[in-house]
């Protein structure tokens, strides 16, 4: 099967989307069968390049920006992609970036998309007006006319089927996971913890909050509770580049008065930098409004570290009976939650791995293999 793809996310750090559409290109090249043919206005970038696997020599990459304004992915995705992909002889256009071209700018090459959320439906006052036009006008188009349809959970599978009643895709297929051979557990003596620690600057009991500082994030809230969690020595590392929003008031330069010097804004950090902080990190937070899947939680219980995140969306079933799944916003409720589950991190560490295994890339690319050749 030859397969061509929107790879205009994987031109930059590896991040939620990104480092889903390389695990799935790595899924999707272990069958010698499938040919992927990877798309971009900009170079790959090189962490990525260097995890994508090249073994069976089925992996090819198109770099054909522009001729003007060659930075914008947007342009290039509607005025120049499309017509690489037209006359390729391909079976399948993939938009792993909830995206596809009009159908009548790419011929009868059969259509996938995958969805990673449907926040532009159900928590649209959280996203920019830009992206909310986008979404409606290009999201909710593709979703209508996909041929098929690659759901990242069950509840998001859910949420599609309650907004699209009526599409062309009645089957939706569902599945993802994370890299297991890059988020790992690292055996850590105590010196190289304390090494990993000073090197971040945490300090005490540290948990870690990771994603791109948006309303969604429900960040004010977590801040919030940092007054009472700062006094019993607990401190917090915030990791993720800033999104959109109100969100100035996080990262001005008198933050550190504004909430204590136990809260740190680390900003985007590296892969390799990010697994040494999971190992590390006393318990990873999220107080998300919604997510599609819960991409870091998952990432952080692969290295062992325990999560408190609300009992809401996609985290319900990542975290619920493997983690500390909280219902509600009553702050009492978080503080409890979070001082138990670190002092509890231990005996919640063990149940980890299993929960992790659940989510195996191996099985994905086999089973899509499936739903594309029914």
């Amino acid at each position: 099967m030859r397969i061509a793809l929107d790879g205009r996310s994987l031109s930059s750090e590896p991040a939620g989307i990104s480092n889903f559409t390389l695990n799935a290109i790595n899924a999707l090249s272990e069958d010698k069968k499938n040919v992927i043919f990877i798309f971009s206005h900009k170079e790959i970038n090189n962490t990525i390049l260097k995890r994508l696997s090249f073994k069976n020599g089925n992996v090819f990459i198109t770099v054909k920006p522009l001729f003007f304004l060659k930075d914008i992915g947007v342009l290039w995705f509607f005025l120049k992609f499309p017509f690489l992909i037209r006359f390729g002889n391909f079976d399948i256009l993939w938009g792993p970036s909830q995206v596809l071209p009009p159908s009548f700018l790419t011929g009868k090459i059969k259509r996938m998309v995958t969805i990673h959320d449907l926040v532009f439906k159900s928590y649209v006052k959280t996203m920019s007006l830009y992206i909310r036009i986008e979404n409606f006008l290009s999201t909710s188009r593709t979703i209508k006319n996909a041929d098929f349809i690659w759901c990242v959970s069950d509840y998001t599978s859910k949420e599609l089927k309650q907004f699209f009643p009526h599409r062309k895709a009645k089957d939706i297929f569902v599945g993802s996971g994370i890299d297991n051979s890059v988020f790992k557990k690292i055996n850590l003596d105590d010196l190289d913890k304390k090494k990993i620690r000073e090197k971040y600057h945490f300090n005490g009991t540290t948990m870690v909050f990771v994603g791109t500082l948006e309303p969604r994030k429900n960040l004010k809230f977590l801040l919030s509770l940092m007054s009472v969690l700062s006094e019993k020595g607990i401190s917090l590392a915030v990791i993720g580049g800033k999104g959109w929003g109100s969100v100035e008031e996080v990262l001005h330069n008198d933050s550190k008065e504004q909430y204590g010097s136990n809260v740190q804004f680390l900003g985007y950090v590296s892969t390799d930098s990010l697994v040494e902080i999971y190992n590390v990190a006393d318990i990873i937070i999220s107080t998300s409004l919604n997510e599609g899947f819960g991409l870091p939680l998952l990432e952080a219980m692969a290295c062992g570290c325990p999560v408190v995140a609300p009992h809401n969306s996609a985290m319900i079933d990542i975290v619920s009976g493997f983690g500390t799944s909280i219902v509600g916003w009553e702050k009492d409720e978080w503080v409890s939650g979070i001082i138990a589950t670190i002092k509890n991190r231990d005996e919640m560490t063990k149940k980890l791995e299993s929960k992790v295994s659940q989510y195996n890339w191996e099985k994905i690319g086999s089973d899509l293999d499936v739903y594309l050749n029914k």
